[in-house]
């Protein structure tokens, strides 16, 4: 049976019509370049586009979402992760083994480089990827994205689901003891001074200036996220 390219681009786009042999190169090289096509259009200012290259991405994978989900499919999603960690606490996370499989690891990139443009297109579909990230990672392992998609999850869990507590567990304590790799670093350096009143003012001081040093280091890139 023959098995079909699949498309990169549309004819007329700004990538033109490129083809990539799903046999030749498998999921993995198509994963990097979806994630390059959202950065493209992230960086362009065309955020709807580049959450339809990450829906896209995900069809192919065989998950089908909606570019503008109902507050009920990310509770749901939510309320998956809760099912997923059982007896387990929070903390209990920094012990999973490390993420292995290739398509999981992939998937999990595609949605953290369509996290930035979500934000701007649809919040519902912000927390079902956040969600479906932490879900992921507690299926099939932590990785780098996993510590991302922890930080982003302690910064929503409170807003949008009503669980500050959790959010400060997922979004400090947890990050601040796990080692996943080199993007460690850049994603604990988020300010989680607003989830806890109780941080003196050094300690917000501390945070900003680690902030401060990740965004010199991630000159050029295009979007840094901040506190406000």
């Amino acid at each position: 049976m023959r098995v079909p390219d699949w498309p990169v681009g549309g004819c007329g786009g700004t990538l033109g019509c490129a083809f990539i042999p799903r046999r030749k190169y498998g999921g993995t090289i198509i994963a990097t370049v979806a994630c390059l096509r959202v950065d493209l259009y992230t960086t362009l200012g065309q955020s709807d586009r580049a959450v339809a290259v990450c829906l896209e991405y995900l069809k192919k994978m065989g998950i089908e979402w909606s570019p503008h989900p109902t507050v009920e499919e990310g509770r749901r999603e939510y309320e998956q992760i809760w099912s997923q960690l059982g007896n387990r606490a929070i903390e209990d996370l920094i012990e999973l083994p490390l993420m292995s499989d290739p398509a999981s690891l992939a998937t999990l990139d595609v949605l953290t480089k369509a996290l930035p443009p979500a934000l701007y297109t649809d919040a519902n579909l912000l927390s079902l990827a956040i969600c479906r990230m932490v879900n992921l990672s507690l299926e099939r392992g932590n990785s780098d994205g996993s510590c991302f998609a922890y930080v982003m999850l302690g910064i929503i869990a409170g807003p949008r689901f009503g669980n500050y507590n959790a959010g400060f567990r997922f979004g400090r304590r947890l990050t601040n003891h796990a080692v996943y790799g080199p993007e460690r670093r850049r994603f604990t350096a988020f300010n989680f001074a607003r989830l806890d009143r109780r941080n003196t003012l050094s300690t917000q001081a501390a945070a900003g200036r680690e902030r401060q040093e990740f965004c010199s280091e991630m000159r050029p890139n295009a979007l840094v996220l901040r506190n406000t």
